[in-house]
């Protein structure tokens, strides 16, 4: 049945896509627009809509309709379509000046410099546009260029349209000079910098222009897009006047961040507000967007000399801190950001007080009663300044930490002193140094932290769990033990700590341990288990011992049988988390007294009876978990029956097999029943699912080769052969792979023919760089294995290739030297010219 494309049809398609309610009739109405857009009728309709409605939605896709006739068809199209076009759309565009950037209206546009830009004979075409569009449209014509649009690439015109840009450089400088500074004249610019690779002399006399932008608001999105792009410059070989150019470009972003805090959007109280609204939330991205940009500035200050600049710019910064300083990610994820930036210019001159007020500031970030800032973010910063400016830091925290022990070890004895007043910024501070200096400090601090009687929750569990877990005291354990209804994420991670580290510490604990699993979430109360499952090996008391794994194994069974009865997520979830128990599980001969290989057994046999009837679920996520499972459970608890795992294993890629069911056989392959691998092997359909067959080849076909000794009688030559023959390039690398480790071996001078004579026949047709250095190094082993003869190969390759292709003879003669050759990089280079012949000259 034929469509009918007329303009009353094609109003309808568009009205119903944007209006509907209906799902199927959106997804229809978009299939019949599909349709139209590459009919015969495409061009001539479109212009017709154009010309009649005036309903954005309407000229918005007619125009998308024209512009993909324009980009694809254009070779197509005599001088009398293309005028039909272009007096269809600059009369719209003339009349509706007030909106050029509405979608419709800046979408044709778009389309006038498409043509100019595929011929500029159409360059006049700029002076029929009302003067207010002229500075977009150039634009357009240099984003072209610069974004290489690939339908200028396909019609093999991006050379020539950039060079026809070129000799339009004066004008396009003119128009900068002559018209006043507005955001289309900003996108010009920044157009005009990619277009002549930020070359700045060029761009000296519009600096003055730039400077007055930043007074504007309007102008500030696109002002900063240039100054960011001509700040990401190297200037470390630069003259002084490109050096003073960039300067004043430093100051200019400055000022621009300058006018949006002063400005009435951005106030402190904005700041402090953290459900401000979106606009302000633009406002507040922009401030930091424009100091990002400067400290991506790299090979200037220092290498330029211009240390100064970055003390002063250091000072303005430190004004404008406390202005931005908001508990989100990007906030945070900004200072490690500038923390990054001034570690990578520690060598300016002077520079140490300014870091020593980013401590400070640090510091008291942490001092405040806002868990966000107590962040790995901010622990990182910590970490960077130590091992950056190690003498000045350590320094500064040794005086801190001096000042707290003096004034504190009186108030520990009679309470002489109010330990309220320590800062915990210091216990935060020492936790995120490194271990050989944290040590140094961990005995006082801890006696500190112990006697102090409001302790912070998260800095306290932080200190502990990198720093306390060195100290010789017992009597941490039960602090963190207060804090876990409170911080059980935290929490959780300092139990973990001591049970890898001093695991013996946590015996009194275990009761209370035990007690906590199932009060606090149930991420963290797995986690939870998977400490307890450690202490087992320090645990001698047998009754004690019992008690525990009997607990442990209750647990698992009770929250992967829960799990099973509700969401497949869930089950994934439980499942993830035996990965990670068998992960950190201890060795099955950790403890003497415990029989771990029996225990591990039980565990396993329980969750097989409870995910039995879920193992085929079509979830790839839940397979993916499932199978690493089963690899855990092989490789690390020694499972002595493995009949689940296999009958998984053969179901499963029977019936939607994904990567990792393959993968699974190699760990037990000497256990696994071969014919029924045999069988599937021969009968599958490699054409019809060539992803699949490339697993088939790479974990199945390849493991037997190398590990079955009745590999040769299984599989025939021929079949083997035809893995070449499978055009998908993963695929043939697993083929490929295959080839190489039979090559390997002493095989038929038949066999050796054929393989030869299938991989050349296939490297001239989709064969890249990386498949023809797998095919030389196959050819030379057949060579050097003596499996082929250097004449029987000569010949082949004859017969294949013209002699009188450069490198062919070459290449026969350097590859059947008889001397072992690892690397075989001139061959391989020979051979890609080869081929590139061959395809060059066929098409």
């Amino acid at each position: 049945m034929s469509i009918s494309f007329t303009a009353d049809t094609i109003t309808n398609a568009i009205t119903a896509f944007y209006t509907s309610n209906d799902d199927a009739i959106r997804m229809n109405a978009e299939k019949f627009l599909l349709l139209w857009k590459e009919s015969e009728k495409a061009l001539e309709l479109a212009c017709q809509l154009l010309q009649t409605e005036n309903m954005p939605q309407i000229m918005f896709i007619s125009t998308i309709v024209l512009q993909n006739a324009i980009r694809n068809k254009w070779n197509t199209f005599d001088q009398k379509i293309i005028n039909i076009v272009i007096s269809t759309i600059i009369p719209i565009i003339n009349e509706n000046i007030n909106i050029i950037y509405q979608p419709h209206i800046f979408k044709l546009i778009l389309l006038i410099s498409d043509i100019i830009t595929l011929d500029f004979n159409y360059f006049p075409l700029i002076s029929q546009l009302n003067t207010c569009v002229h500075l977009c449209v150039i634009s357009l014509l240099y984003e072209h260029v610069n974004s290489q649009e690939p339908f200028l690439s396909k019609l093999n015109l991006l050379s020539s349209a950039k060079l026809n840009l070129s000799r339009r450089v004066p004008f396009s400088i003119q128009l900068l000079n002559q018209y006043d500074v507005s955001p289309d004249w900003l996108e010009l610019h920044y157009q005009l910098l990619i277009f002549f690779n930020c070359d700045f002399p060029l761009f000296f006399p519009l600096l003055e222009k730039l400077k007055s932008a930043a007074t504007q608001i309007e102008c500030l999105n696109k002002l900063l897009k240039v100054c960011s792009l001509i700040l990401s410059n190297n200037m470390e070989y630069t003259t002084d006047e490109e050096q003073d150019y960039f300067k004043n470009i430093i100051e200019v972003t400055i000022s621009m961040a300058n006018l949006v805090l002063n400005s009435h959007e951005f106030s402190h109280e904005m700041v402090n507000d953290i459900s401000f609204d979106m606009v302000n939330e633009n406002y507040y991205l922009f401030v930091i967007n424009a100091w990002s940009s400067i400290f991506n500035i790299t090979d200037f200050f220092h290498e330029c000399g211009h240390g100064d600049v970055l003390i002063e710019l250091l000072g303005q910064f430190y004004q404008v801190l406390p202005k931005i300083t908001l508990p989100n990610s990007v906030f945070l994820q900004f200072l490690v950001d500038f923390c990054d930036f001034l570690s990578d210019k520690h060598i300016a001159p002077d520079i140490e007080p300014c870091i020593i007020v980013f401590i400070k500031y640090l510091s008291t970030m942490i001092n405040q009663n806002i868990s966000f800032y107590k962040t790995n973010h901010i622990s990182y910063c910590f970490r960077n300044l130590q091992r950056e400016f190690p003498e000045l830091y350590n320094s500064y925290l040794i005086n801190q930490i001096n000042q707290i022990m003096m004034t504190s070890q009186a108030s520990i004895s009679n309470s002489g002193f109010n330990l309220e007043n320590v800062k915990e910024s210091i216990f935060f501070m020492v936790a995120s140094t490194d271990e050989e200096f944290a040590i140094k400090f961990v005995e006082p601090l801890t006696s500190i932290l112990i006697a102090m009687p409001n302790k912070p929750i998260e800095t306290t569990l932080f200190f502990i769990r990198f720093v306390g877990i060195f100290s010789d005291s017992e009597l941490l354990i039960p602090i963190v033990l207060e804090m876990f209804l409170n911080d059980d994420d935290n929490a959780t991670c300092v139990i973990d700590s001591y049970s890898m580290k001093k695991s013996q510490f946590l015996i009194p604990y275990i009761p209370q341990l035990m007690s906590l699993v199932g009060q606090i979430r149930i991420q963290f109360s797995c986690n939870l288990v998977i400490s307890l499952l450690r202490l087992t090996t320090v645990l001698t008391n047998e009754m004690e011992l019992k008690h525990l794994s009997g607990f442990i194994l209750s647990f698992i069974t009770q929250y992967v049988q829960k799990s099973a009865k509700q969401h497949i997520n869930t089950l994934c979830s439980s499942i993830q988390f035996l990965n990670n128990l068998i992960t950190c599980s201890p060795n099955i001969n950790s403890n003497s007294s415990f029989d771990y290989k029996s225990y591990y057994n039980t565990i396993y046999q329980s969750i097989c009876s409870i995910i039995e009837p879920f193992i085929l679920l079509d979830n790839i996520i839940f397979q993916e978990t499932l199978c690493i499972y089963f690899k855990l459970v092989i490789t690390l608890w020694e499972i002595p029956d493995l009949s689940f795992v296999i009958n998984y294993f053969i179901s499963s890629i029977s019936t939607n097999p994904i990567q990792n069911h393959f993968s699974l056989f190699e760990h037990f392959i000497d256990l696994f029943p071969i014919p029924p691998i045999i069988e599937y092997v021969l009968n599958f359909d490699y054409m019809s699912n060539t992803e699949i067959a490339g697993y088939i080849i790479e974990y199945l076909i390849n493991p037997l080769y190398k590990n079955w000794s009745e590999f040769g009688n299984a599989f025939h030559p021929q079949f083997l052969i035809g893995l070449l023959t499978i055009p998908n390039i993963i695929t043939l690398n697993s083929s490929l792979e295959l080839f190489t480790e039979i090559s390997k071996n002493q095989i038929s001078s038949e066999f050796s023919k054929a393989i030869i004579s299938t991989i050349l026949t296939g490297m001239t047709q989709f064969y890249y760089d990386l498949q023809i250095k797998k095919s030389v190094n196959i050819f030379h082993q057949l060579i050097f294995t003596n499996s082929l003869s250097s004449q029987d190969f000569s010949e082949i390759l004859t017969q294949f290739f013209n002699p009188q292709i450069p490198n062919v003879l070459e290449f026969i003669t350097s590859i059947t030297n008889d001397s072992e050759n690892e690397y075989l990089f001139e061959e391989t280079m020979m051979l890609k010219n080869i081929v590139m012949f061959i395809k060059r000259t066929a098409q």
